[in-house]
């Protein structure tokens, strides 16, 4: 047979590290077992005999040609004490320990035949492997010194061979380079061992996934060709997977662990994958998540153990061969007090429940009850107590005053054991903006619950309140001290799936502080501080709506009394705005570039589209505009408008639930001076000409003139109609009239086929003048869903509205936009 021989295959370049399939390290792993193996290697060839103990020195069980030891200890090759032919070598596997790990030491014959095979089945066909081994010449570099000049020395070299089992054709061979000497121990004592090296060689699975790995000796007998093998490895050529995440996350937050792999080709696509936890990292319970990432959604500590993730190629999740497994990841839980900037609060604004009362002639209380709220509203004329709420501008005078209206400006003989509390979305406006005010009842009692509808699976969100503590800290004081224990407000947050009643996710507040600011007994009449309380939450996979529920989560008691408001949810993705030149020189290239606000957590891989308008008010998507940039490569009219970009992960683009948009972006023409043109060619007389066969309809469709047509070319008939927008061909736009949904506007022309093959194009229209319809009915809602304002579109500038955010709602026949409004 005709040996080919090729360099040894680079270290690097060997998967020496990639998930192992096999391994025959042959044993001896405990320090009990002896020194010396006296069980036969399975896989080696009949021609070699095994030498079982080194201590008796006879013919039977000294090392030559043909003969191998398994041992932990490097075999002394010579009859003097003090010296020896070969290193003293140690175990690959467990490097300078001679008390564990055996390798295999060989005394090589000639005849270039394999001492070594081994079968493997099952394996996924197409996936690329390493089988490799780890090698060292036993002879010592001084013996090796002494001998060249007298004897025919022969240095150790091997081949690594597969074969297909089902075929019985070789596959792949490659022939190491010689195993050289180390000199590093030269002229060291023998004792030292030698640096192990791998070699070895990749290969691709065949069909089948049936192969036969050997190892031969390729070099000739004689002086020399000693050496020793250890850790016969066949490795999968991809790297490991990780586990990316926070590994340690507060109590009742949410955190997310995701599968971190990237896929050469090996693993079959579409990828699998499997979790795992464990108490230990040693007993493994198999999880239900099948996805790259795994959701926590509300941490406690029977999370706190370790966690693996196994990611396979197609269908191959039940094949050890075709699956990657990773390393351990350890998650620990730790105790957070809440914090305002772990919450979404910039996020995208999903849910607000303000509770209205935004125009100052809006009443200042409101008897009527409020949607979700499960207390009693308080009505007129009587006084607070447990389980009741008033909705109002201004606190609640709790004392001996009017209970629920604003102190008159004489207040020298009146006091409360509230604060007059200001609403939190208007501070210190004491005329807008409704908040609840509740005297609670404790014991776990539900006292506010509503359904949020239409949210995405994998969305990370904030569920957010504000409370006040308005139970003065001079009452608490004063009761405190004669009459007893005083009760500080506490509450708790609840997800429920509406779809089974499983509980998603809890956070319970700290208790709500009194506000030790102010102290004095009239100081009633200022207003506490607000604190933010809330948690974060990822919507599980199979998940559309939960109902959010809050709890009095105290025993009954004095002093559980709180204000609530502004209850909100938000998408936790970053503010994005577009950034670029607002004006830029006819023809010119404008960039437009978006840009997030704020570092929040966005996960991989994000989705971006942008929109077009020409009014603000009438958006378009631009098409295969999916990028963080959008390129206008030469300005002109109908480039001047408004855009927007809007950003996602993965396929939530079209959710409005599920992206961040940017406010629109205003782009326009500005006047720059002309620069010199080259002289032109004059028109060659055989370009196709252009002809008066459009005609236009209204500004809504464009017709050829097939009359026309005839007349001017009356020995033709037309194969193919295709009409060109600004320059550009419009796709589907085939026949011989063409129409938008809307009014058209833009530069249009037609380029007629004909039956000889000549390309005649129309003139042009240009409708780029063209007026927009504007909206003929404007309405205008509060951010509680109020209606406000309502008028006719050229009414709007007489629009009187108070500082907030409102949404607009215009209509234009049966079209219908809306668009956020910010009053500063």
């Amino acid at each position: 047979m005709l040996l080919l021989a090729f360099p040894v295959v680079a270290q690097e370049d060997l998967c020496t590290d990639g998930p192992l399939l096999f391994r025959e390290d042959f044993g001896g792993n405990d320090p009990d077992d002896p020194v010396v193996s006296t069980t036969p290697v399975p896989g080696m060839s009949s021609r070699y005999i095994q030498i079982t103990n080194t201590e008796t020195k006879g013919n039977d069980q000294d090392m030559s040609e043909g003969r191998y030891l398994v041992t932990k200890k490097g075999y002394r090759n010579s009859y003097n004490t003090d010296y020896s032919v070969w290193h003293i070598m140690d175990d690959h596997t467990y490097p300078g320990d001679m008390d564990r790990g055996y390798m295999l030491e060989i005394d090589a014959t000639s005849g270039n035949d394999p001492f070594y095979q081994t079968t493997m089945t099952g394996l996924c066909e197409g996936t690329r492997l390493s089988f490799f081994a780890y090698v060292v010449n036993l002879t010592t570099a001084g013996q090796y010194n002494a001998w060249r000049n007298n004897r025919n020395y022969v240095h150790p070299q091997l081949s690594f061979v597969i074969t297909d089992l089902q075929t019985n054709t070789e596959l792949a061979r490659v022939v190491t380079d010689t195993l050289s000497h180390d000199w590093t121990n030269y002229p060291k004592s023998w004792k030292e061992s030698a640096e192990w090296q791998p070699v070895g060689m990749n290969f691709i699975v065949p069909p089948g996934g049936e192969v036969q790995l050997s190892i031969y000796n390729s070099a000739d007998g004689g002086t020399g060709n000693d050496f020793a093998m250890d850790d016969i490895e066949v490795r999968l050529c991809v790297p490991k997977p990780t586990i990316k995440g926070n590994s340690e996350v507060c109590l009742g937050t949410a955190n997310v662990l995701k599968a971190d792999f990237t896929n050469d080709g090996t693993l079959a696509e579409p990828l699998e994958y499997k979790w795992y936890h464990s108490p230990d990292s040693a007993v493994w319970e198999e999880m239900s998540q099948t996805a790259a990432t795994l959701d926590i959604t509300n941490m406690q500590k029977a999370d706190e153990v370790w966690y693996s993730v196994v990611v396979s190629g197609a269908g191959n999740m039940q094949n050890a061969y075709c699956k990657v497994v990773s390393e351990p990841f350890r998650l620990k839980s730790k105790e957070c007090a809440p914090q305002k900037e772990d919450l979404c609060i910039d996020g995208t604004l999903l849910f607000r429940e303000d509770f209205g009362g935004n125009e100052p002639d809006d009443p200042r209380r409101v008897t009527g009850a409020v949607e979700g709220m499960s207390y009693t509203p308080l009505p007129e004329g009587k006084n607070m107590t447990s389980g009741y709420y008033l909705m109002t501008k201004s606190g609640y005078c709790n004392g001996d005053t009017v209970g629920w209206t604003l102190p008159d400006a004489d207040l020298s003989a009146k006091r409360s054991q509230w604060y007059i509390q200001d609403d939190h979305t208007y501070p210190g406006d004491y005329s807008r903006g409704y908040f609840l005010e509740v005297d609670g009842t404790g014991g776990d009692s539900k006292f506010y619950e509503k359904e949020i509808e239409d949210l995405c699976a994998g969305a990370r969100l904030t569920f957010s309140a504000y409370v006040a503590n308005v139970y003065t800290w001079f009452q608490y004081d004063w009761y405190s001290k004669n009459r007893g224990p005083v009760t500080q407000p506490c509450l708790k947050f609840v997800l429920t799936n509406p779809q089974n009643g499983d509980i998603l996710a809890t956070k319970d507040t700290d208790p709500i502080p009194f506000d030790e600011s102010l102290p004095a007994l009239t100081d009633w009449q200022y207003s506490s501080q607000w604190h933010l309380v809330g948690m974060n939450f990822t919507v599980p996979d199979g998940v559309e709506s939960v109902v959010l529920s809050i709890y009095n989560n105290v025993t009954n008691g004095v002093g559980n009394d709180f204000a609530l408001d502004d209850i909100e949810i938000r998408l936790c993705m970053p503010p994005i705005a577009v950034k670029g030149d607002n004006e830029v020189c006819e023809g010119k290239a404008a960039q437009l570039e978006s840009e997030l606000a704020y570092p929040y957590m966005v996960y991989e891989p994000l989705v971006y589209k942008w929109w077009f308008s020409p009014d603000s008010i009438t958006w378009t998507e631009i098409v295969d505009a999916d990028s963080e940039t959008l390129t206008i490569p030469a300005v002109g009219e109908n480039d001047e408008g408004w855009y927007s970009v809007a950003m996602s992960t993965g396929g939530n683009i079209d959710h409005v639930n599920c992206r961040t948009t940017s406010e629109p972006f205003k782009l326009a023409l500005k006047e720059c001076p002309s620069e010199p043109s080259e002289p032109t060619e004059p028109t060659d007389p055989s370009d196709k000409t252009c002809q008066s066969i459009i005609v236009n309809k209204y500004n809504w469709v464009l017709l050829v003139d097939n009359v026309k047509v005839r007349k001017l070319f009356p020995e033709r008939t037309v194969t193919a109609y295709q009409w060109y927008k600004d320059g550009n061909p419009i796709e589907g736009a085939t026949e011989d009239d063409y129409s938008e949904q809307n009014e058209l506007h833009g530069l249009f022309q037609m380029v007629l086929t004909l039956d000889n093959g000549e390309e005649v194009c129309s003139n042009i229209i240009d409708l780029t003048k063209t007026p927009v319809s504007s909206a003929t009915v404007i309405r205008v809602y509060n951010t509680s869903g109020r209606l406000v304002r309502e008028g006719k579109a050229e009414d709007v500038k007489s629009f009187s509205l108070p500082s907030g955010v409102y949404l607009l709602r215009m209509m234009r026949g049966n079209e219908v936009f809306t668009e956020k409004m910010i009053v500063p």
